[in-house]
């Protein structure tokens, strides 16, 4: 078990710094996009740069959100779960549109959840990308906040769903699940 928490940490400080290192070269290329942005241009090759601008956009979005799982403070904090979840299906916005899947949300008021934000968004997007993964050819995937009671001490609480149509787990990966890098 120390040996599989270490090497999940030695993950975790190896995706930070290749997400530092992608920001550097990322932000040479958005500065030049800028500087061509002002040059005159034909019509097509405007749309290109539209186009190259927005993906570029995204993947420094995802460099972002790369670090922040890393740099989110070691405690936890009071946060609006619809936060935490839209920024975690943002890493996922472009599977989202290429697929046949419909996505649906539906986020009730709840109040903001107290929690370590970096760790619960990794564990959204991770649900989301699996989710994903399972299908293939379309499907339809639902994410839902609402209110919830603790059945045993009716303490109030929030519930999460992450719910899709997919082929679901193999009787091997559900023994391997808790395995890291599985």
């Amino acid at each position: 078990a120390l040996r599989n928490a270490d090497k999940l940490a030695m993950a975790g400080r190896m995706a930070a710094s290749i997400a530092h290192e992608i920001n550097n070269p990322l932000e040479a290329i958005t500065n030049l996009l800028f500087l061509l942005e002002h040059e005159e241009l034909p019509d097509n090759a405007r749309y290109y740069l539209t186009l190259a601008q927005h993906e570029l956009t995204r993947v420094s979005h995802i460099a972002s959100q790369t670090l922040g799982f890393f740099r989110s403070a070691p405690g936890s904090s009071a946060t609006p779960l619809s936060e935490i979840v839209d920024s975690a299906i943002s890493l996922n916005v472009g599977r989202l549109s290429t697929t046949n899947v419909i996505f649906e949300k539906r986020y009730d008021s709840v109040a903001p959840l107290y929690c370590n934000q970096g760790e619960l968004r990794q564990v959204i997007v991770n649900l989301v990308a699996n989710a994903l993964d399972a299908m293939p050819t379309g499907g339809r995937l639902l994410i839902r906040i609402h209110r919830a009671t603790d059945l045993v001490s009716g303490a109030p609480g929030v519930r999460l769903v992450v719910a899709d149509t997919g082929s679901g787990m193999s009787k091997r990966t559900q023994r391997a699940l808790f395995e890291p890098f599985y």
